[in-house]
């Protein structure tokens, strides 16, 4: 596979993928992204849900998510029967959801998951130092997958238009933060 997106990213500690709408391809760029990203130990979460076959407020069909043994994320607990992978829960994270607590977990096999993780974006940098703290590589940890449900709006700082445009990657110095767009 010729490596698009993560030359793109490079050192970056974290990549968001955004989106004004749904169905925009972030999830999409994401699968991308962790398929040149093979070698890396990933961190991975969402602002909503993710990973799923069918949205369930559109009722179309939506990519899934496959992980690799040793990879981290974080979903809310009641995620974990309809994840096929063999996890082990490495922390709780106090976060609570409407689907229970968030918790991190370890992908003990490969497998899929599904992501309901923190409904506030400053629920991420606890999250962020979870992943580090179990050992996601430095370089490339999290990918943050944001939905378009009005409370996520504000924390929004970039657009990830969909599958069929080009992307690239800006680094916001201040915080040094990189987003795809």
């Amino acid at each position: 596979m010729k490596k698009i997106l993560a030359p793109l990213v490079g050192d970056a500690p974290m990549v968001t993928a955004i989106g004004l709408c749904k169905n925009a391809g972030k999830t999409t760029a994401l699968r991308r992204l962790m398929a040149e990203l093979e070698d890396e130990c990933l961190g991975l979460t969402s602002v909503g849900r993710d990973g799923e076959a069918t949205d369930l407020v559109t009722g179309t069909e939506k990519p899934d998510l496959y992980i690799k043994r040793g990879d981290l994320f974080a979903t809310a607990r009641g995620m974990m029967s309809l994840c096929d992978v063999t996890l082990e829960v490495t922390a709780l994270t106090g976060v609570m959801t409407p689907l229970g607590e968030v918790a991190v977990f370890r992908a003990l096999s490969d497998g899929y998951i599904q992501l309901a993780g923190p409904s506030a974006a400053g629920q991420l940098k606890p999250l962020c130092a979870s992943f580090t703290a179990l050992g996601a590589d430095l370089a490339k940890t999290y990918f943050v997958i944001w939905t378009t449900t009005t409370w996520t709006l504000p924390g929004n700082l970039a657009i990830c238009l969909g599958p069929d445009y080009d992307y690239c990657v800006v680094h916001a110095t201040e915080k040094d933060e990189y987003y795809v767009m």
